[in-house]
This record gives structure tokens, sequence and C-alpha cells, in this order.
């Protein structure tokens, strides 16, 4: 269903509406973290053209509103689970030559705590602390040559040629 051809004085841009396309790629630009006016240059319209859609077309706007906030939601809650480890109930079915079900054994399985899913928590949270160091090459370089440079002025070492 195309609903939106182009302006019918031929003026402006292009704001041809494509249902599964247009929801399809908003869904996906929200739950990127981008914002409005971002989503409005990628499909190439401007945000007037954005805002309107959203009001004319249910559908669209039920898309945008799928932010990422939702997803980090998500994958926190995901991370933070396996970090501290989880149970969970295997469910084993036996059945006879007939077809009917002779056994059913449930089981409690244990995932234990992942360390790197701590680690990714702890960096996360506080960076700070226990976040990665930038590595300053070039200035580890110059304090390397300047401890060498002093070590052959005092005759320490020598230099090589």
């Amino acid at each position: 269903m195309t609903v939106k051809k182009a302006n019918p004085k031929g003026q402006g841009r292009f704001t041809e509406y494509i249902p599964k396309l247009h929801c399809a790629m908003a869904e996906g630009y929200a739950r990127d973290g981008r914002t409005h006016a971002e989503i409005a240059e990628r499909f190439h319209i401007s945000e007037v053209t954005l805002y309107r859609w959203k009001k004319e077309y249910p559908d669209f706007c039920k898309a945008l509103s799928e932010t990422a906030d939702s997803t980090n939601i998500k994958v926190e809650s995901a991370l933070v689970k396996r970090a501290f480890g989880y149970y969970w109930e295997k469910v084993e079915t036996e059945y006879n030559g007939n077809g009917d079900l002779v056994k059913t054994k449930k089981t409690k399985v244990h995932v234990p705590p992942d360390p790197v899913c701590m680690l990714f928590w702890l960096k996360g949270q506080f960076r700070a602390k226990h976040g990665d160091v930038p590595v300053d090459f070039e200035k580890g370089k110059a304090e390397i040559n300047q401890v060498f440079a002093m070590m052959r002025s005092a005759g320490v070492a020598s230099s090589s040629s």
C-alpha cells in the first residue's frame, strides 16, 4: 500500500510513504538510539514530514516508539541474570511406540555465574574504576627514549648504530 506520492505541486522533497519499508526501518533506527532528526535525514524527508507520518500512520508511530531504552533494558536484564547465574527447569518426555506419553522428568539445571558478564557489567556501571585504561603509546615511547638518553649520558648504555 503506497500512501503518499510527491508533493502535488511538484515542490519539496519526495515524500512517498511505504508502510512495510518505513515501519521496519524506523523501528531499527529507533532501537539504535537515533533521534527524529537523524531518522528523517536517513529517509531523505524533513522532520515536518516525519511528524506528519507519525500523526497519520499509527503503525509508523508505534515503530518509532520502540526506543533504544527498551532494548537496553532487555540486554541489561539478560546480562545481570547471566552474571549472577540462574536456574531453569528442563523437561524431558518419553513416549511409547504408540505415541502415548509414558514419563515426564523435570530437572532443575543450574547455569553458573559468568565472570565475563560480571566484567562487562562492572565496566559499564563503574567505568572510572573498572574500565579499560587507554594506552598512550607515543607518551610511553618518549619516556623510554628519555630513560635511554639519561643512561647513555651516564655511560651506562651505549647507543646502537
